[in-house]
């Protein structure tokens, strides 16, 4: 199953949403590395920049998102997530997921953890 999924916000701006595994790299430069068993889920501004438009600032952008915040996927699917949207980071008001499209996020999420426990469940009945 695909680790990444990119979503738009309804004002139009992109995000790319990453599941990180335990030995995954992450963060600036893939300096760290998670060392849990919980993935987590990274959530990148994979938008164009939005003044400097030269090709060295789109081609850094694209190759190096910025992150806007990461959860831990058991978080974010516990509870009422498929009926709310997320602020990402209050100081930013284009970094909100409306609920409509956070849906699309949850649900993906979900399909994944589905797929990840059944191979888990498939592993453990192959070694009795």
């Amino acid at each position: 199953m695909e680790e990444t999924f990119q979503v738009t916000n309804d004002k139009g701006y992109d995000f790319l949403v990453r599941i990180v595994e335990k030995g995954d790299k992450w963060g600036l430069h893939w300096a760290l590395t998670h060392d849990k068993n919980d993935p987590l889920v990274v959530v990148y501004d994979a938008s164009p920049p939005k003044y400097d438009f030269s090709y060295a600032a789109v081609a850094y952008r694209q190759l190096n998102p910025q992150i806007v915040s990461h959860y831990y996927l058991s978080t974010l699917l516990e509870g009422d997530a498929l009926n709310t949207g997320i602020n990402l980071h209050g100081g930013v008001p284009a970094w909100q997921i409306d609920k409509e499209n956070w849906r699309k996020v949850i649900e993906w999420l979900t399909a994944y953890d589905d797929s990840k426990k059944q191979l888990t469940k498939e592993e453990t009945n192959a070694g009795t």
